[in-house]
């Protein structure tokens, strides 16, 4: 866990004080669905809306369940979302909207 604070330059030790799990770990979880739902090869994250609806803690066992509610085309690009569950066992810690192109629009070469 120190670890990954100091990689992503997290200065507040709230983290580490409180035994908190990190919210860019909860995000991670829904990159993890992200990989397990959708067929993709390089892919570009577009945005999330997190609602958080608990905490976790050092320790806890993060899981996450997901659905696919949107893939549709937009400019040129192949767009999934994915609406994520993330769990400490069955108690939900965030709902996260999670966007991202999974096919980038094919430019021909000059």
């Amino acid at each position: 866990m120190k670890t990954y604070l100091k990689n992503i330059r997290e200065t507040d030790d709230l983290y580490l004080r409180e035994g908190l799990v990190h919210p860019g770990n909860v995000l991670r979880m829904a990159n993890f669905a992200l990989f397990r739902k959708v067929k993709n090869g390089p892919w570009i994250h577009v945005g999330s809306k997190v609602r958080n609806l608990g905490i976790a803690r050092f320790g806890d066992t993060l899981s996450a369940r997901a659905v696919v509610v949107g893939n549709y085309e937009k400019k040129g690009h192949r767009f999934v979302d994915l609406d994520v569950l993330v769990l400490v066992g069955e108690r939900p810690v965030a709902q996260v909207l999670h966007t991202a192109i999974y096919q980038p629009r094919q430019v021909e070469a000059a």
